[in-house]
């Protein structure tokens, strides 16, 4: 599955301790970082932990940026523009992230994700 020309990648290991977890109590969702920004590969890579009731809306990225939603647990709302899709567990989304959209839980129970987000190289656009 890791077809051609590959980065060179120095090997990294990290402590979810040592990494901050950015709370946003107004939206009701939690994120930690799972890996640092990877500057040369552009990707962050989040968990995110939506409490019950949480909304939280995004603008528009650059264009060419990319999220990958993958469901751990839950069913996610997730608004893309003006379209509300459900994502639940066991289930991943991939969207371009150049337009308004949100993530909510209307559920009773924590939704977990992660969220790999791709931003395009200079090169890309």
């Amino acid at each position: 599955f890791l077809e051609g020309a590959q980065p060179q990648v120095q090997v990294g290991l990290h402590s979810f301790a040592t990494l901050p977890v950015f709370e946003q109590t107004r939206s009701g969702m939690r994120v930690t970082p799972l890996i640092p920004f990877d500057d040369e590969l552009k990707t962050d890579l989040l968990k995110i932990d939506l409490l019950p009731g949480a909304l939280s809306e995004s603008g528009p990225h650059e264009p060419g940026v990319i999220e990958h939603v993958i469901m751990l647990e839950g069913a996610l709302q997730l608004r893309l523009g003006d379209e509300w899709h459900t994502v639940s567990a066991g289930e991943s989304l991939r969207f371009y992230a150049d337009i308004p959209h949100a993530y909510a839980n209307p559920g009773k129970t924590i939704v977990t994700l992660h969220n790999l987000i791709h931003y395009p190289r200079p090169a890309d656009k």
